[in-house]
């Protein structure tokens, strides 16, 4: 079985110097690097990303906001 991993796609130079762990904000929601971009050698780049933050390996995860409201993950 198999599971999807979400995943950041942008320009290369857009991702460049963001590596594992770091965080991002995709239309006001907070995500966390799960890996370094990995560029595609077309100009573009993918990066693993997840909603919990990474801390020595392990995932800390927060409360996650009803949905519909505007309320920002923690982080």
């Amino acid at each position: 079985m198999t599971t999807a991993q979400p995943t950041v796609v942008a320009r290369e130079k857009d991702l460049a110097g963001l590596k594992k762990r770091h965080r991002i904000t995709v239309a006001g929601v907070d995500y966390w690097l799960t890996d370094d971009p990995e560029p595609d050698g077309t100009g573009m780049a993918t990066a693993p990303i997840s909603r919990s933050r990474l801390v020595d390996g392990n995932a800390e995860k927060f409360a996650q906001p009803a949905p519909g409201t505007e309320e920002k993950w923690q982080g």
